[in-house]
């Protein structure tokens, strides 16, 4: 039997010894994989016949194998090859001679049972000073991809270091590839709560995201700002624990501090009671309570985004402060103005217009608008909460209101007329005797200022010389177009890229540009499966979230 093997083994090498080199065929098409003891080959190749090859190293053979099995695919006929490694075969560089249909050398790396048995008692009986060099030596025989672990910041990577040194990692060869699978899996889950301390990782955002799938970490309020905020504090925090319970509590408090530099007040107030519940921040909640009796809750948090914060202690020292400024206010019989969060002196006069801020004639800047301490509630919101922020903060500045007492109608329909009073008022840019002549649209119609206003700013046309169309219900392209119109009012200009969505021929050639541009900023999205429906209607909910966004994009939000 022996005679056999060792007959066929040369065979093989003889045959494999004489192929010419013209013949050898690029490594390309073969893709070697170990797996322990095992050592698979896959080779693509435009012929049939039998496969063969063996595997040397220091021109001693380790074992030998053919086939004639191959998968006919798009590329071609692949065929594979598998290897059973000697026990006692030593860590090192060994090559896969291949022949017949297939002609080529290919080198890899191998370990071995053998190998590993003895990285991993080295590592078992290891101090964590010295976990670094057994996992970063050049022949470290442990299996581990240590590219991201030697990337983490030191005080991070010695935390690793200790909590490796912890595990029992002693193995025999009975005992190996399980203590390795363990090991491996181990490493996966430690390197992941290291990169998230790490926070300068460019796989933060993802592995916060796969957090908060998992539930380790509380996503909550996570989609309302963005990752690279978070991350940065985060990163500011000084690393002493990679438990997922310290980091889970870390980047709550990151995410609420991102909050309040970056989200409007309404959310910040969301957060900050949320957050209390959740024992992340701690004031005085009491205080809250009576000044949201008083309908001056959102007036605080009006003022607490007149700073940024390092901390959370710096925010809760903040908070208590300017709580106890509006509960002082709150029982001298005081509007709750003195301390900058909500004057009552309407921010520069009101006009007929919808309670907006007066602008001279000729007035071409958008401005923020005026602020309205008066709180606002609907009944019928919580259908669309993802509009919800923007339709009480909009409200609240007069920009929107109600159809009904509690009534926003979030799910209606909205006209030409009824968005173009919604932009101006946004901006507070209504001039006095601004005028239109469209043939439909009369002096003495309630619009007509708006109208004119905007389109003295070239914010509108109409839908021909003489005609505006007011009734008619605006297009989601249209409403980019106006949009767009406003931002660069503003003195923004944003990148114009490739429309990617699935109808992007749809899209009439006018509002291309303009879609392309709010989307970039993220002003405008699509619909959720990949289209815009640029002829399709817009709702009041959609239209409060645009003008939203809008406002966030240029500095208009508060």
């Amino acid at each position: 039997m022996m005679k056999r093997i060792i007959s066929v083994m040369l065979s093989v090498v003889i045959v494999m010894s004489f192929v010419p080199a013209a013949l050898a065929e690029k490594a390309k098409n073969a893709d070697v994989t170990v797996d322990v003891q095992t050592v698979t080959v896959t080779v693509t190749t435009d012929k049939t016949g039998n496969l063969t090859g063996y595997i040397e190293k220091d021109g001693k053979v380790y074992g030998v194998s053919q086939t004639k099995a191959y998968e006919e695919t798009e590329e071609g006929f692949t065929y594979q090859l598998s290897f059973v490694m000697p026990i006692d075969a030593d860590h090192g560089t060994y090559t896969v001679c291949l022949g017949d249909v297939y002609h080529a050398d290919v080198a890899f790396d191998f370990i071995g049972l053998k190998a590993m048995v003895g990285g991993f008692q080295a590592l078992d009986q290891a101090e964590a000073e010295e976990i670094y060099e057994l996992l970063t030596a050049e022949d470290s025989v442990l299996p581990y991809d240590t590219t991201k672990y030697v990337s983490l910041k030191e005080e991070v990577r010695k935390l690793v270091d200790a909590e490796i040194a912890s595990w029992p990692m002693e193995a025999t060869i009975d005992t190996v590839e399980e203590v390795a699978s363990t090991y491996r899996k181990n490493m996966d889950e430690v390197m992941m709560r290291a990169l998230l301390a790490n926070a300068d990782s460019a796989d933060f955002e993802a592995l916060a995201k796969k957090a908060i799938e998992n539930k380790t970490f509380d996503g909550s309020f996570f989609d309302k700002v963005k990752a690279e905020v978070v991350r940065k504090y985060m990163a500011e925090r000084k690393v002493t624990s990679i438990s997922y319970d310290d980091l889970s509590c870390a980047f709550s408090e990151s995410v609420l501090l991102a909050v309040a530099e970056k989200a409007d007040y309404i959310t910040l107030y969301d957060a900050t009671v949320y957050y209390e519940e959740k024992g992340i921040v701690k004031f005085d909640t009491e205080a809250l309570k009576k000044l949201e009796e008083d309908k001056l809750h959102y007036s605080v948090f009006k003022k607490m985004k007149d700073k940024t914060y390092q901390t959370v202690s710096l925010y809760e020292d903040e908070l208590e402060t300017v709580l106890e400024e509006y509960i002082e206010d709150a029982d001298s019989g005081s509007s709750g103005g003195s301390s900058g969060g909500g004057g009552a002196s309407g921010g520069g006069g009101s006009s007929s217009g919808g309670g907006v801020k007066g602008a001279t004639s000729g007035a071409a800047v958008p401005q923020k608008p005026s602020e309205k301490p008066a709180a606002v509630s609907f009944g019928d919101i919580e259908s669309v909460v993802w509009a919800k922020p923007a339709i009480l903060y909009l409200a609240e500045q007069g920009v929107l209101a109600g159809r009904g007492e509690g009534v926003f109608a979030p799910n209606d329909t909205v006209t030409r007329e009824e968005f173009v009073k919604m932009i101006v008022a946004a901006f507070s840019v209504k001039t006095d005797g601004a005028a239109c002549d469209f043939e439909d649209v009369s002096a003495g119609r309630w619009s007509y200022p708006y109208i004119g206003t905007a389109t003295e700013l070239g914010l509108v046309y109409g839908v021909d010389e003489t005609h505006f169309n007011p009734t008619g219900i605006i297009t989601r392209e249209d409403l980019a177009v106006i949009l767009h119109r406003a931002y660069n009012l503003a003195g923004k200009e944003a990148e114009i890229s490739v429309v990617s969505f699935a109808d992007a021929n749809d899209i009439s050639g006018y509002a291309m540009d303009a879609v392309a541009a709010l989307t970039g900023v993220g002003v405008i999205n699509g619909m959720g499966d990949g289209t815009f429906a640029p002829k399709g209607t817009v709702t009041r909910a959609q239209a409060a979230k645009a003008i939203y966004e809008l406002l966030q994009a240029t500095g208009g939000v508060k």
